[in-house]
């Protein structure tokens, strides 16, 4: 080839409104710096040197543009679940140009390691020449070598990168071009998640845990420091799958301290700290202090035993949870769990038992969220469903939509509702008692109230079923419960989709009918009404279900708040 490889790499996110109106747009709308990509393209400029020309992209609109005007020989996108339909469109629009035939590739955590499942995965994907599991480095750099030379085209299964070989693209300005904008800086330090979750893309991988140089992670953590310093509300995201799993972490952790206090940035740090929360974790979290943005997340998912034995999970002993919940207050620290309703062989009664437990252990935030499944988990083969009977419905993501050269792009998500041991009804069950919960956890509602009622031993979860069913009588307290509860059910029902309404419901929108939900995050909206009336026909109907409950004798004879539901947040 007389000219250099023309090489086109897609990272792609949605550009909308909210992008590029929010000042703090990288956190609040998942706009990050493309380090994924970047790593693939300084991996082959480094091998491949004067032969290759590659371009990065993270606007889907430009990206089109591009391959009109330049006609790249490759074209290589990164696969999400939250960017599949972006990725569509520029295969479709590429394929549709005449007489251009590209080479493209896909590649991410949505393509899983198991030779079937991309064979069903690439048929889903018209357009597609290959896909690449895992690491993208030596597949991809084996796909330029077979086109700049005529080799054969080897793709590895499993994560066995030489580090060392992967230059970084913060330090050799691959990544310079997205570090004036709204994207939030990323950083690696280590690969391999050394756990196998089933419900998780890290549980499918296979191999061995590397890091890259102490001396690589701090020129990076300083370079990016120097760009962003002027922007302090940017996170720096740490993208391991568990830091704090190996010693050296600490020395990273020092170092982000230490760049934090002489150049003023990163002001916070957000991470997943590893599994198992050893004394790694807690060194991290002493050095980092206030800059850690989350705290302390100790993530349990579910406590059934059949449910941990399916997803292949083990959680931190009662024991070792309630020491960390100490240490944390300690030191001032917030505690989060992170709990998953839908997971295999979960019940109503169990997922209940589990939520109790974590209130009664003390955690601080206690995060539910229903499961979803997608390309690239175990959870996902058709095996794996069909075994389980797991049923799911659509539902749009939040943010996640743009019209694009007259097209309209937008996003969804498989959320399971229904498996062998729960059914739709125990699904809008949970949806709805985890607005309540997110109401008191993330929000504060009536926060000392249900603290005392904890302290008591009392079932919140059983307390917060009451209030999931209206209340009688005919006064203003009684038809605002009501209402609420009919507004909810009725949101429950309207956000879950089959692929034909979903596709219906967005070629209204994309025709100029009915527009796409502006906001679809249903349990922080719901969460929000609840608190507006905190102190009215909420507090109200707390009182009630307390009073006929028999809780502790909280109301007197008049029926009024007692003094403990008056000393709320």
């Amino acid at each position: 080839m007389s000219r250099p490889l023309r090489i086109a790499l897609g990272d792609l996110s949605y550009l909308n409104g909210a992008s590029s109106l929010n000042p703090k747009a990288g956190w609040d709308s998942n706009l990050y710096v493309p380090l994924n990509i970047g790593f693939l393209a300084s991996y082959a400029k480094r091998r491949f040197g004067r032969d290759v020309d590659v371009r990065l992209f993270k606007d889907p609109a430009a990206m089109l543009q591009h391959i009109r005007d330049e006609r790249p020989d490759l074209i290589g996108l990164s696969a999400y679940y939250w960017n599949a339909e972006l990725d569509r469109l520029v295969v479709r629009k590429a394929r549709s140009i005449p007489g251009y035939t590209p080479r493209i590739v896909f590649g991410g955590p949505s393509v899983d390691s198991d030779p079937s499942e991309q064979a069903l995965y690439k048929a889903r994907h018209a357009g597609v020449d290959l896909v690449i599991p895992n690491e993208g480095e030596a597949g991809f750099a084996s796909v330029v070598a077979a086109m700049l030379g005529g080799t054969d085209i080897h793709i590895p299964i499993g994560l066995s990168t030489d580090l060392s070989e992967v230059p970084s693209p913060y330090l050799d300005g691959t990544l310079d071009p997205f570090l004036d904008g709204p994207f939030q800086p990323l950083i690696q330090t280590s690969r391999l998640c050394p756990y196998t979750c089933a419900f998780c893309v890290s549980g499918k991988n296979r191999g061995k845990l590397r890091a890259f140089s102490l001396d690589q992670v701090r020129e990076e953590i300083a370079y990016i420091a120097r760009r962003f310093k002027e922007r302090p509300d940017y996170v720096l995201f740490i993208v391991d799958e568990n830091f704090g799993i190996m010693e050296r972490d600490i020395d990273v952790a020092r170092f982000l301290r230490q760049t934090h206090e002489t150049v003023g940035y990163p002001a916070k740090v957000f991470y997943y700290n590893d599994k198992r929360f050893t004394h790694i974790c807690r060194s991290l979290q002493e050095i980092l202090g206030s800059l850690c943005y989350q705290g302390v997340t100790l993530s349990l998912q579910s406590e059934n035993p059949e449910t941990l034995k399916e997803i292949k999970r083990r959680n931190l002993t009662d024991e070792q949870i309630t020491s960390a919940i100490s240490w944390a207050r300690g030191l001032g620290l917030r505690t989060t769990t992170e709990l998953i309703f839908g997971l295999p062989m979960e019940t109503r009664e169990s997922f209940k038992a589990l939520l109790d437990k974590c209130a009664r252990l003390g955690f601080d935030w206690i995060l539910c969220r229903n499961l979803i499944i997608f390309d690239g988990i175990e959870m996902s083969r058709a095996g794996y469903r069909e075994r389980l009977q797991i049923e799911t419905r659509r539902r749009l993501m939040n943010g996640n939509a743009q019209t694009i050269e007259g097209e309209l792009c937008a996003e969804s998500e498989q959320v399971v509702v229904s498996s062998t041991t729960f059914d739709f009804e125990d699904y809008k069950f949970f949806r709805a008692l985890n607005t309540w919960f997110h109401a008191i956890f993330m929000n504060g509602l009536h926060r000392a109230f249900f603290e005392r009622l904890i302290e008591r031993g009392d079932s919140l979860a059983d307390f917060v079923e009451r209030m999931l069913s209206p209340t009688a009588g005919d006064d203003p307290a009684a038809r605002q419960h009501t209402a609420f509860l009919s507004e909810l059910n009725a949101a429950m029902e309207a956000e879950l989709h089959s692929e034909a309404s979903l596709a219906g419901m967005i070629a209204e929108a994309e025709s100029g009918g009915k527009p796409l939900p502006a906001e679809i995050k249903l349990q922080p909206i719901f969460a929000r009404k609840l608190l507006d009336n905190e102190h009215g026909w909420v507090a109200e109907i707390i009182a009630r279900t307390e009073a006929e409950l028999a809780i502790g004798r909280a109301l007197p004879a008049d029926g009024k708040p007692s003094p403990m539901m008056q000393a709320t947040p």
